[in-house]
């Protein structure tokens, strides 16, 4: 019989023995890491989300303080039009879109990023 320290250390020289530790070793640093860039990449959507929902309050307000500004003011139907295309062109900067228009009281489209509306 062999005493268990010789059974240990012959265990611990087998051939198998170390490879299976390198492995787990890279293993367990592969994990750490795949851990740590997912934490990442959550929290930088999570940042660019209120990002992004800051910069859309502050355009959604900007628009409406000038719109309302527009309306008091008495333009001529040109100049009027070229206040809200200004208008709707910096709301388009702050908040990336397909499509937007500008409407008035009636549901008429006074402007919009499409030329053709």
């Amino acid at each position: 019989m062999q005493s268990w320290l010789a059974r240990l250390r012959a265990f611990l020289t087998a051939e198998e023995v170390p490879r299976w530790f390198g492995l787990s070793i890279v293993l367990i640093y592969l994990v750490g890491v795949g851990v740590v860039s997912r934490f990442g990449i959550v929290q930088a959507r999570r940042e660019a989300s209120e990002f992004q929902q800051r910069s859309s309050d502050y355009a959604v307000e900007s628009l409406r303080d000038r719109l309302a500004a527009l309306t008091d003011r008495s333009l001529a139907e040109p100049e009027r039009l070229i206040a809200y295309r200004l208008a709707l062109r910096d709301f388009s900067a702050h908040v990336p879109a397909i499509k937007l228009r500008v409407v008035d009281g009636d549901r008429r489209v006074v402007a919009s990023i499409e030329p053709a509306e």
